[in-house]
This record gives C-alpha cells, structure tokens and sequence, in this order.
C-alpha cells in the first residue's frame, strides 16, 4: 500500500513519544520532551548528585536530561565495565595454572574497562564545555503579528480594502545583571580559564507553543529558540565598565503559511457626512469582523491609534469625539495642506464590541468640500496570533520553565492605511420650512386667517378634498375636543392635519395646523366664526435644486389652502342652516329671517312683545350654558330640546 506523507503545522512536540504535553527540556542538548522522557539529575539528602551548576546560585533546583546526556553511564557502558573487571579477576586466578588464557582474559578485561572509562570521560569533557549559566530579569515576552494593508474609496463608489501581507515577531527583552556577573566571576575561576576569555552564556530557550501555521525559515528553523550570547558584547561582565545591567534582547521574524493569507482585510473604514449639519459635520465609520475558528476568535481589543488627515480649507476644528488630538499646524502633502486629528489608545465599550462597530466625529468651522478626500492610518490590536500562537514559554539554563511577572502579550495588529473621496457621499440635510434661523421664512411664521370661514367638519372636508385631488397623500386627521371660549356662545376648534407630497420619487411631508372659534346663536352648529392656518413641511435635500422643492412645496400648499378657504372678493358671508329641530316644534308661519333663525313668536308680523333687557340677557345667558352642555355631551338631545323651549318660550313671553 502506497503512503503519502502530510505536512501538519508546526507544534513543540516531545522529543520521543510526540506527546504535545511537554514541560521540560535538556539543559545541554536544548530537546523538549515530556515528564515521561526528561529525567532530572538524582538527588542525596535533597542536593543534586552532579555538581555541573554548583556554585552558580541554582540552590538545589535539578537539571533536566534527555536520555543521550544523563550523567550516569548507560547500561551499555556499565554492563561492558563490569564485565571486563569479571574477566580480569577470572584471568589472575587463570594465571596462576595456565599463562596464556589467563593473560588473554586479562587483556580483554582490561580493554572492556578502559572503553567504559573513556566513555564516561566523553561525557565529562562534554560537560565541562557547558556555557555560563545565567538568570537574567525578564522584561518582555511578546509576540507581534501585524496584518498590513491598504483602504481606497474612490469617486465612483469603488470600495477596496485587501491586505498586503501577514508579519510576525517573537520578541524576549531580558536584563542581565549583578548575580550574572559574579556567576561569570565563579565560572573562570572552576573552568580555570584567563579572565579576559569571552565566555559562551546560555539565559535557557524559549519555547513557542500552540498550532502555529506558519512557515519556517532559517532565520526560525523550529518552535525552539536559544538564548545564547557571548560575554564580551555585554558591558555588565565587564568588570572595568562598573555597569549594573545590561539588555539582551531576541527577536525573530516570520511569515503565515501560504494556505493561512488572508485575502480581505478585517477592517472597514467608511465616511459619511452628518445630516442636518449643514456639511460641516464629518462621521468615520470602523467596522470589524472577528477572525479565527469559532472557538478562538481574534476579539478587538482596543484602537492602538487612528490618524486622521484633512484639508485645512475646512476651517478649524470646533468639536471631535473620544478625547482626539488635534494638531494646530497643518503639513504640505502633494498640492495640498493638511491638518492631523490623532486618537490613541481607545478601548471599545461592550455595545461598540456587540455592534463591532466605532464612531468618529469631528465637526469644522467652514463647510466640507466632498470633491475633496481624506487620507490616515489605523492600527486596531486583535487578542491573539493568526497563526495559531497561544503563548511564549521560558526556560532556564536548568530545562525547566521559569515564571515570570510581565504578562506574555500574544498581539495580532490590523495596521492600515486609507485614502477615502468623499465624492461618491451622498450628503443628505433636512430642510425645515418655516425655519426660525432663515430670514427669508419669518413671513411664513405668520398663521393665514379666513374670517368667514367655520372651523368645523365642512371645512375640513373641503381641505381634504381640494388636497387629494392635486396629489397630495393625506395620513391622518386628528380632531381635538372643542372647548368653550371667553363667552358661552364661542366654541374653540382645532384641527391637525398631517400627510406626505412627493416630488419625484423623494417624499415632503408637510403639516396643516387648523384652528378657530365658532359663534353659536342657539342651534347647535355655528353661525359663524373664523379660521387660521400654520403650515409646516420638511424634507431631506442633497443638493441645492432639493432644498428648493422644499421651499416651493410650502408656497404651493400655501396658495391651495389660500385658493380653497377664502371666499372670493364681495361674496357675502356664507349661511348656517338652522340646527334641526323636532317636528313638533317647526314653525310653519313664519319664514326665517335674514341670519337663519325663524321667528320663535309665531305673530306674522315677526314683532316681538317688550321685555325687559335684565331678564333678556339672562334667559340669552341661559341658552348659551344650555348649548355648551350639549357639545360638550354633559345633557342628551332630547333634554337640550326640552329645556330649550322651555327657554324660548319664556324668552318669547310679552
């Protein structure tokens, strides 16, 4: 059966079972390995055996061996020795009977001795070769993984946002110190060795782990890097300096495996101009999605910083959100000048994280020339590698993993840079008419008044109807309950009118506020009164010819109400019929007079006997409660009609 071989991604594995679970390494050979593999040196009494890192401040903490480079001979070895001393002890004795047998054993003996010494030497020699261990403070273990690329929105609405490459960076910033300089003191004096040597250091390995898919190069050969150095380029060891520390700093560079590019950025960055801000008002919209599997997704953790650039023709900058810096002079780029608005170190709150979304504002003095662009820079931080990196371990000069303080940073930054026209925005305002801050509407703050015109339900409908039949789309009408006015025979109405005219296909809503009062001369519709008219419309504009349909849609609607309420020049005020009584009370001899009301007396010459003027007004006042207690429903129909005969008749009585 034919087998192919597979390339997995990388992964510190141990050094004989593969076993990911691995917490050790061989202090000489540097081989990760598992607790199953990686044997420390034995103890007595709670000291190690060897003495290989005595004297270098280690204490009784044991180093870590992989079975190649344990102290102890191999069985091999031991089994060879004592074997030999068997066949020379059996050679003496032979001796003595026999020389040649007894000197043969003698010398095999011998030569199974001296291959097991010399294999152990081996090792000793190989042990005193070991570099100067050292203990440096940990400042910095990181790993940086930064997602370049670049926006461009263009005139035509052309979006792109693709990223150029993914780069990472191991880095371990340590700090060699004191302890580290008498420990080099130490180690010439056991190794016997001149004090100017430059001497072979080891700090340990570090050890990267997780599922990292990436590809390794020559510059990071595997997921195990040594900390290595030598002496002379350090100034603590040098005792003529009289330095307290010195840094020693590891850094390597990596690229994402080739099935692991990423092929769209993460990040969108769009603008839009504010509506309602009289252009001046300039919004940035970050947008983001979580990479990774569903079970480690890279999560936003913060904007490292956002640079804004922006033509200084906008004039100054009179608000911008989130804390921005905003530059005070501006920087000639190209045939332009610009002005720089920086925001740094900005964490999202938990509904930007829900919604995956940021908002920028940054309001000018003049207004904004969308012909024009703008140009930046983003750097928003990922939790986590790309990669698959999980964490950097530490290992001392010793195998074994050492902790440390500083937190292990493992950063993926979407670092990119934009280039937006604001050409292709639509800038969308709303346009309020009347509006008290346009000098040219205070005319149209003024109500039209109708004086002979009813502020009733035939009015209204007349409104209605003339509004429909020239294309305008009624919503709503809203009646508020009539109330009484200054004297009992005034009513008080008001009607709200609301509905939506279109001029093309972008919609006006317009408002028609009609108000009045009704005059009532003892029936229960009015006689007379008189009407006033507010008219409101608005509607979204994003350019100067909508703005003025705006305009145009009140002086148009003005004019039909004006067209449809007024009565024309020298036309007599419009007859109310006569509320409709029962027919027992109709009168059939007396024809009504010249306001509508019918002669309540019966006499055919229409005249009324005398009556004394207090008791007129106060049967007059009596009607005008009766007819309010009817509109308002406080008295039934049929009690209206009955106490108001009772009136009349009394009001008729000579």
């Amino acid at each position: 059966m034919a087998e192919t071989l597979k390339d997995r991604v990388p992964q510190a594995r141990c050094y004989q079972c593969g076993s990911s679970q691995v917490n050790r390494l061989c202090h000489h050979c540097g081989r990760i390995g598992c607790a199953a593999h990686l044997a420390p040196t034995p103890k007595i009494a709670g000291w190690p055996l060897s003495r290989e890192m005595s004297g270098f401040g280690m204490g009784k903490r044991p180093a870590y061996h992989c079975a190649d480079c344990a102290h102890v001979p191999g069985r091999a070895a031991l089994t060879a020795g004592a074997t030999g001393a068997a066949a020379m002890l059996a050679g003496v004795a032979i001796l003595s009977l026999d020389l040649l047998p007894g000197a043969v054993l003698i010398a095999l003996g011998a030569a199974a001795i001296g291959g097991s010494y010399v294999t152990g030497r081996r090792r000793g020699v190989a042990r005193s070769h070991l570099p100067l261990p050292v203990l440096p403070k940990i400042e910095e273990l990181s790993v940086r993984e930064e997602l370049h690329g670049r926006i461009t929105l263009g005139g035509d609405c052309g979006y792109k946002a693709r990223p150029v490459l993914v780069e990472g960076k191991i880095t371990a910033v340590l700090t060699l110190g004191r302890p580290d300089r008498d420990r080099l003191e130490r180690y010439i004096r056991m190794r016997r060795i001149a004090r100017d040597s430059d001497v072979r250091f080891s700090a340990g390995h570090l050890v990267l782990r997780g599922q990292a898919d990436i590809d390794l190069s020559k510059e990071l050969p595997g997921l195990i890097i040594p900390l290595n150095g030598m002496t002379s380029r350090y100034p603590v060891f040098d005792a003529d300096e009289h330095q307290s520390s010195s840094s020693y700093r590891v850094e390597r560079t990596y690229c994402l495996a080739k099935d692991r590019e990423i092929t769209e950025a993460p990040v969108w960055i769009t603008p839009a101009i504010a509506p309602s801000s009289d252009r001046r008002t300039l919004e940035l919209h970050i947008q983001w999605v979580d990479l990774g599997p569903p079970d480690a997704r890279l999560e936003v953790e913060n904007v490292e910083s956002l640079e804004l650039r922006v033509p200084i023709d906008w004039g100054n900058i009179e608000s911008a959100t989130k804390g921005a810096l905003i530059g005070t002079q501006g920087q000639e780029e190209g045939n332009q000048v610009l002005r720089s608005i920086e925001w740094l170190k900005l964490r999202p709150s938990d509904e930007d994280r829900q919604q995956r979304r940021l908002q920028f504002v940054v309001r000018f003095e003049e207004q904004i020339d969308m012909s024009q662009a703008i140009y930046g820079s983003l750097d928003v931080v990922l939790k986590g590698a790309l990669s698959g990196f999980e964490r950097v371990s530490l290992y001392g000069p010793l195998g074994t993993r050492r902790s440390h303080a500083p937190a292990i940073n493992v950063k993926t930054h979407v670092v990119l840079d934009f280039e937006l026209s604001l050409a292709s925005i639509r800038y969308q305002d709303v346009r309020f008419v009347p509006d008290q801050k346009v000098p040219a509407d205070r005319e149209r703050n003024e109500p039209s008044e109708f004086p002979a015109v009813i502020p009733g339900d035939d009015t209204v409908v007349k409104l209605t109807n003339a509004l429909s039949d020239q294309g305008y789309y009624v919503k709503l009408v809203i009646e508020n309950p009539p109330r009484s006015g200054a004297r009992a025979n005034i009513v008080q109405r008001y009607w709200d009118i609301a509905g939506r005219h279109y001029d093309g296909v972008y919609p006006i809503d317009f408002r028609i506020i009609l108000t009045g009062e009704e005059v009532h001369r003892g029936g229960i519709h009015a006689e007379s009164g008189t009407t006033k008219t507010t008219i409101t419309v608005q509607g979204s504009y994003a350019n100067d010819a909508m703005r003025d349909s705006v305009e145009q849609a009140w002086e148009q609607l003005h004019r039909l109400i004006d067209e449809t309420l007024r009565p024309p020049s020298g036309a007599l005020r419009p007859e109310t019929a006569r509320p409709e009584e029962p027919a027992c009370r109709r009168s059939t001899t007396s024809p009504p007079d010249v306001t509508g009301r019918a002669d309540v007396t019966g006499r055919a010459d229409g005249a009324r006997p005398h009556r004394g003027t207090a008791d007129s007004n106060r049967l007059l006042h009596r009607l005008g409660l009766l007819d309010e207690a009817w509109l308002d429903g406080r008295i039934s129909d049929e009690r209206y009609w009955e106490m108001r005969a009772r009136a009349e008749q009394e009001l008729g009585e000579g």
